[in-house]
């Protein structure tokens, strides 16, 4: 049940960011860089808070300061590129949105989190015809402090059976620290992911018929942002493929253009149910796609 609020609350925010980085080119086809830079997110109001609570009624500005060091190279008299970064990001007050167990999400302040990791991409034109490409990352987020995260649906369960209370909440649950997320990673944020491709061009007389494919990677991620262990999303891998047919001068061209072709079944999205309490629900990701695309350049 909603309470009124019994104050005025109001915002006034400023940041100052600043950004500084330095590179060198030893030669024509390497440069290695480095940076750093700061930024922040404003705060603001949850308009659906359900209690009187200034504390839920208003989150905070988030804050962030990160550094990059990488290299870009060319390879092989320009045939190749290789690019290559490593980053740390320190986060503090992170927004993160929370199901407040009625039907509704309230933005919170998690306290401080640190991402880091490595990121690598490539491309090689094996010959006139041929190009093969590929990325890879590694992602190391953990939380430094959240020590009230909301609370799974099993954790708000054996809550209530721990006070004798069948009428607490998820916020009654969090504010008791029962999902203390401290070195844990976060939603989303598969640990690595990468991708690996090739481009084919076949000239057929005046034609030429464009061959493009790829697969995608991601290991498992948490859907939620509780981290419920139900909405694990597992380790998949994705091949999409494409075929362009038209004249070398590309005035025009007919594509048959085949998405998640062998039908992998995945899931981009999970949270708990609105008024149905103990139940999930979850949105898929788009099945196999077959489309037909038709351009025209004047």
């Amino acid at each position: 049940e909603g309470a009124e609020h019994a104050f005025v609350l109001g915002r006034k925010e400023n940041s100052l960011t600043y950004s500084a980085g330095v590179q060198f080119e030893p030669n024509k086809d390497t440069l290695f860089y480095a940076k750093i830079s700061s930024g922040f997110k404003a705060g603001g109001f949850n308009s659906f808070a359900l209690s009187a609570d200034p504390d839920e009624a208003e989150f905070e500005d988030e804050r962030a300061t990160g550094i990059e060091a990488g290299a870009k190279l060319k390879l092989f008299n320009n045939r190749a590129t290789l690019n290559f970064a490593a980053f740390r990001t320190k986060f503090k007050d992170i927004q993160t949105a929370v199901f407040t167990g009625s039907t509704s999400f309230i933005v919170q302040n998690a306290a401080a989190a640190t991402s880091k990791g490595i990121e690598i991409d490539g491309r090689l034109a094996v010959t006139d015809r041929l190009t093969l490409n590929a990325s890879g990352a590694f992602v190391d987020f953990k939380y430094d402090s959240f020590p009230n995260a909301a609370c799974t649906v099993d954790q708000l369960f054996q809550f209530r059976i721990d006070t004798m209370n069948p009428l607490a909440t998820i916020q009654n649950c969090s504010q008791a620290f029962r999902n203390n997320l401290k070195g844990r990673t976060s939603e989303n944020t598969p640990k690595y992911s990468g991708n690996a491709g090739f481009t084919y061009v076949l000239p057929i007389g005046g034609f030429k018929l464009t061959t493009i494919g790829d697969v995608l990677f991601q290991s498992k991620q948490f859907r939620d942002s509780d981290l419920d262990p139900t909405l694990i999303q597992k380790a998949y891998g994705k091949a999409n493929l494409t075929f362009i047919f038209g004249p070398e001068n590309g005035q025009w061209d007919i594509s048959v253009i085949g998405k998640n072709i062998f039908d992998k079944q995945t899931f981009v999205y999970g949270s708990d149910t609105p008024l149905l309490e103990g139940a999930r629900q979850f949105a898929p990701d788009r099945p196999r796609t077959i489309a037909v695309r038709a351009r025209a350049r004047f």
